[in-house]
């Protein structure tokens, strides 16, 4: 049954956490590789080198994508979201309006390195990483990064899940956002059409 497969939760939040230790990074890798969801915010908190370490393992980690340097809030500058991935199941529902993530504002956020040759920006299911949101800053910085790990998925939130950093929390977007990435996170792979006898079906 999927709740043996799982345990008790559908659904891991890591929000702003200042470390994750190896106990626990244990832990989490196995029940993400079980069929778990695991999304994690950063924030102002949060130990990078601590968490490239022990989490990202230079990419054989949970964390998708490798922590670089914070983007501070500067003279009152903000960034806003693109090249998002409408297709993805995720954010497909955003894709009659888009300004409910486009008009989002994000001050600060944290820089990722993510390894080109495990991404795949394109539709489909080939892929280990993959870049679902980008930031409008010079760089195209990415907003959201998701991680196939085993059975198991991580979406990892290069900004904060409060008022930190952002404004988001105080728009109608945000709160459909987090909505949908909790929703996909638990939605198990269906896999084939054919099932053996016997198979129990949720």
């Amino acid at each position: 049954a999927e709740t043996e497969v799982r345990g008790v939760y559908d659904l891991v939040i890591v929000a702003n956490l200042e470390m994750l230790f190896a106990d626990k990074v244990t832990q989490l890798e196995t029940y993400v590789k079980n069929g778990g969801g695991l999304l994690i915010w950063v924030g102002d908190r949060i130990n990078r080198v601590g968490y490239n370490e022990q989490v990202y393992k230079d990419g054989q980690g949970l964390l998708p994508a490798e922590l670089g340097e914070v983007v501070e809030e500067k003279d009152g500058v903000v960034y806003r979201l693109e090249k998002i991935n409408y297709d993805h199941k995720a954010l497909d529902r955003f894709r009659g309006f888009q300004s409910k993530l486009t008009d989002l504002m994000i001050a600060s956020f944290y820089k990722t390195k993510v390894d080109a040759k495990r991404t795949e920006e394109i539709l489909g299911e080939s892929y280990d990483i993959r870049v679902l949101a980008r930031y409008d800053d010079p760089d195209s910085s990415p907003f959201l990064i998701e991680k196939r790990l085993g059975q198991g998925k991580v979406i990892l939130v290069t900004t904060s899940a409060d008022i930190e950093w952002n404004d988001m929390i105080k728009e109608a977007g945000y709160l459909i956002l987090v909505g949908q990435l909790a929703k996909y996170l638990v939605a198990q792979d269906q896999g084939g059409k054919n099932v053996r006898v016997g198979t129990q079906l949720q």
